[in-house]
């Protein structure tokens, strides 16, 4: 009896062990290239388990406060989804399109707030969310007169 469950186990064990396609192939000292060729020759495009999604870049560039309840948001966001390796500074200026986000009925709204103070505001009163991952460093506050 014994012998039969550790023969069970055993089998059990060997065809347990998994690996993506991905580890397989590096682990063999297979490069990038070679395997997507091999993707592409046996027709499976969702071999790799576990890897991320693509991503938008959003930059938040001005905030234009309108009047005590209303601001307006202007940003870019990225034209196509990149990889998580690309790096927002790896892109250029013609790679983001830009955009400009009207938020009213909001309450407390002044132009001496912080950038973030702001989009706090606008969480919390509006019934849009709005979070820019990717907020620039310089992000610039401006009254109704200033453009």
């Amino acid at each position: 009896m014994k012998t039969l469950l550790f023969t069970v186990f055993t089998i059990a064990s060997f065809v347990s062990f998994s690996q993506t396609k991905w580890i397989n192939h590096k682990s063999h000292s297979g490069s990038k290239a070679t395997f997507a060729k091999g993707k592409a020759t046996h027709g499976n495009t969702k071999s790799n388990f576990g890897l991320p999604d693509n991503i938008t870049f959003t930059v938040l560039d001005t905030i234009r406060v309108i009047s005590n309840t209303e601001l307006e948001l202007i940003y870019r966001r990225s034209k196509s989804c990149h990889s998580p390796l690309v790096k927002i500074t790896d892109l250029k200026a013609e790679d983001f399109e830009r955009l400009t986000l009207r938020v009213d009925k909001l309450e407390g709204v002044s132009v001496k707030l912080t950038p973030i103070e702001l989009l706090n505001i606008v969480n919390t009163s509006s019934e849009q969310r709005i979070w820019f991952k990717h907020a620039a460093d310089d992000v610039k506050v401006v009254g109704p007169n200033n453009k």
